[in-house]
């Protein structure tokens, strides 16, 4: 994954969090706030009923009017417990309902002067938030439907959700143009950082931005130009050793650790008559056996000195030195034309002296 698309998706994912946490957190506080809001306002809605219940008054007629006037559910509930009237149930029907003597807010009512509940209505069948206010007739008791609470929290989630979304979008525009900047140039030092790798020293970065991208960049320059002076510095090290090993009259070869010729100069293929070009493997030298003797001693770190060998008729000075990274080094001087010319001159030597020894 590209490092814009990186940026944009963890930009992305830190907003959703972001919304979740703040939908969730609200919504419950929110949910609490106007819980307790709204239990202060049926308390002061069943203070407000309760004046107007005295003793004689139709306690059903009563109910139905202040539920109409508040836009709530009042019941008025007998000391008893029996229900005296409620807004939500006509005359003929308060009969049929349950003894509310047991109920959470009525028992606290009761013992508290005000007393409070939120459970499902045994009688309208829904959840209820309820205040009983205590009253000399019995308990004046307000309700509301714990939905038309959850409508309100749900519509402000919805608010907070549709301006995250709001904010979710101009985020990832931000994000995508501040990616876009970012990336380019990380990309490009990439680009080049890989030419470097595969042997282009002639790339550099072309960008210049501030902070620590410019920085990068300078160093990748400055390292740029570093390898290519110090490969210049090795390749004219290499063209000079080259020289001067095919100046010498001596053959000069080089096998690595894994038994392969890595150099051969002029005199050594002339030496050895070998036309292959390197690296090849160090089997295919000639066959003679001082040579082999030589070379195998000097890949097991030995630095033998074998002195004169003679191999295909030449007579040759060899000796092998072992390489520290493993290999061998070996150095062929032809001293056949030397000795040639030693025998003559013994030759002639004898034949002087016998006839000197021996005159006419």
């Amino acid at each position: 994954m590209s490092l814009t698309r990186r940026l944009l998706l963890g930009s992305a994912v830190v907003i959703v969090l972001l919304v979740a946490a703040i939908v969730t957190l609200a919504g419950g506080r929110l949910r609490d706030r106007l819980r307790d809001e709204t239990v202060q306002d049926l308390t002061r809605s069943a203070r407000l009923v309760s004046i107007s219940w005295r003793a004689g008054a139709n306690a059903d007629s009563l109910a139905d009017a202040a539920g109409a006037a508040l836009d709530r559910r009042v019941t008025l509930i007998g000391d008893d417990g029996r229900v005296r009237g409620d807004s939500k149930f006509t005359a003929a029907e308060l009969s049929g309902l349950e003894n509310h003597r047991t109920r959470p807010e009525v028992v606290q009512a009761r013992a508290e002067g005000v007393g409070s509940s939120y459970r499902r209505s045994a009688s309208a069948g829904d959840e209820e938030l309820y205040v009983a206010v205590r009253h000399p007739l019995g308990f004046v008791r307000v309700s509301i439907s714990l939905d038309t609470l959850n409508d309100i929290v749900w519509g402000a989630q919805r608010d907070v959700i549709a301006a995250g979304l709001l904010a979710l979008l101009g985020a990832l525009l931000i994000a995508a143009l501040f990616a876009r900047s970012v990336s380019g140039p990380v990309v490009e030092l990439r680009n080049v950082a890989r030419a470097l790798a595969d042997g282009d020293l002639t790339r550099r970065p072309s960008l210049n931005a501030p902070g620590e991208v410019g920085d990068l960049a300078a160093a990748l320059h400055r390292m740029a130009e570093q390898l290519a002076g110090r490969l210049a510095a090795l390749q004219a090290e290499e063209g000079l050793m080259r020289a001067t090993i095919e100046a010498l009259d001596e053959g000069i070869m080089v096998v690595d650790a894994r038994n392969q010729v890595v150099r051969l100069n002029s005199s050594a293929r002339r030496l050895l008559d070998v036309p292959d070009a390197v690296p090849f493997a160090a089997d295919r030298l000639p066959p003679g056996r001082p040579l082999r003797d030589a070379l195998r001693a000097g890949m097991a770190g030995e630095s033998p000195d074998t002195g004169e060998v003679e191999l295909d008729g030449r007579v040759l000075a060899l000796v092998a030195r072992p390489l520290p990274g493993g290999g061998a080094v070996l150095a062929l001087l032809d001293l056949t034309a030397r000795r040639r010319l030693e025998n003559v001159r013994r030759e002639f030597v004898a034949n002087a002296s016998h006839a000197l020894k021996t005159p006419l």
